[in-house]
């Protein structure tokens, strides 16, 4: 097991023409990781995006992939950051991470646990309790 991170989450909105644009930004240990992964260009997905992936606010013992960053167009199907997550004893893990247009990682390869993320329990559930009011106060 590696050393506890941090995470919390920040509500964004922003004007895309006409219409507002909803997004969650992630932080672990205080930083935004996720939107420079790879080729860069992404932003968080919408609360309702998040929170509608059972396999991320409640991760069970099994290996799931999940999305965590979108395109900055808004489309996921543009491109995407992914990541494996799950529940080992006491904290949540991720793992795996991806960018591109890729499908989501295989919930069957082994584990590596370098550049693993790892999070206590209790404060995850907390977050993702957040990220699930965000949602139901801004639902699309």
């Amino acid at each position: 097991m590696g050393s506890y991170s941090s995470l919390s989450v920040e509500y964004r909105e922003k004007k895309e023409g006409s219409a507002w644009l909803s997004s969650v930004a992630l932080f672990v240990d205080g930083e935004e990781r996720f939107a420079e992964i790879g080729s860069g260009g992404y932003i968080g997905l919408h609360p309702s995006e998040l929170a509608d992936q059972q396999a991320l606010t409640d991760p069970s013992t099994s290996p799931r992939g999940v999305f965590l960053y979108r395109c900055d167009c808004g489309e996921l199907g543009c491109g995407a950051v992914m990541a494996r997550v799950f529940r080992s004893r006491d904290q949540v893990v991720w793992d795996h991470f991806g960018s591109g247009n890729q499908p989501l990682p295989n919930h069957d390869d082994a584990v590596p646990h370098n550049d693993a993320l790892f999070f206590a329990e209790g404060e995850y559930e907390s977050v993702m309790n957040e990220v699930k009011e965000l949602a139901l106060r801004h639902r699309i």
